[in-house]
């Protein structure tokens, strides 16, 4: 049986700063991979590498706006330059706002179809003609259980683009197969992050928690753990696949 194994593969991994992005940097490390720790968040991102340096891994923070395709192809540049080669993406980077449909202005719904969807293609389509060019390499999008069916956390905005993600992901898995490239999509439930259950007591945790099958409220490190596994030679034959990660929820 193979042994899962990522060393000398490079990671981009946007949303990096902190939660699901944080852990899936660090998981990916722990078996070898050498990360680009990736977003806005320049101080976040900064931690995610002292954490990863510190545990014996390699890892640098580019702080970038993933709604900038100029900013984004000097990422893939100078990855490039430095390492000289781009294996896998992981398209985490997102926003979650709650609001009413009717409420959702213009603005606000630009910027979670943006950065929730058009950040992913923006990637998607940076990194696609190195890995046509290398026959391989490894993509897995963020989606949400938004995306299967409605947002508890998030508004109209957010299922639509969480739900985006698992279009692009099916799409761009059937074009890009002959080129042995992989493209696949994690849906997270509930997960024990800032964004999603920063300002509740774990009381409210608790109460949440029981409606759960599995009775608990998801790590982090439950995303990473199958992002790492679908990163590796060990999901060889999967692509254009959705994977829940969500404790049964979906069965409710």
């Amino acid at each position: 049986m193979k042994y899962l194994s990522l060393t000398d593969k490079v990671a981009i991994v946007t949303g990096a700063a902190g939660g699901i992005g944080r852990s899936i940097s660090m998981e990916l490390a722990q078996v070898g991979c050498s990360i680009i720790a990736v977003d806005i968040d320049s101080c976040g991102i900064n931690e995610t590498t002292k954490c990863i340096q510190s545990s014996g891994g390699k890892a640098i923070p580019i702080a970038i706006n993933i709604l900038d395709v100029e900013q984004i192809n000097n990422l893939v540049d100078y990855v490039m330059a430095t390492w000289g080669r781009i294996d896998i993406l992981i398209n985490n980077a997102g926003v979650c706002i709650a609001n009413d449909f009717e409420l959702i202005s213009d603005l606000e719904w630009s910027k979670v179809i943006d950065v929730n969807l058009t950040g992913a293609f923006n990637l998607c389509r940076a990194v696609i003609p190195l890995f046509k060019a290398s026959k391989q390499g490894v993509i897995i999008n963020i989606s949400s259980l938004a995306g299967r069916r409605s947002s508890v956390m998030g508004g109209a905005h957010y299922s639509a683009s969480k739900a985006g993600i698992l279009g692009l992901t099916r799409h761009l898995a059937k074009e890009v197969a002959p080129y042995g490239i992989r493209v696949n999509a994690i849906c997270p439930g509930a997960i024990k992050t800032k964004m999603q259950y920063g300002s509740l007591s774990s009381d409210e945790l608790e109460k949440k928690a029981k409606k759960i099958p599995l009775r608990r409220i998801g790590e982090p490190e439950d995303v990473a753990y199958l992002t790492v596994f679908l990163a590796s030679d060990l999901a060889s034959f999967i692509t254009g696949a959705t994977i829940d990660v969500n404790g049964g929820s979906l069965m409710m």
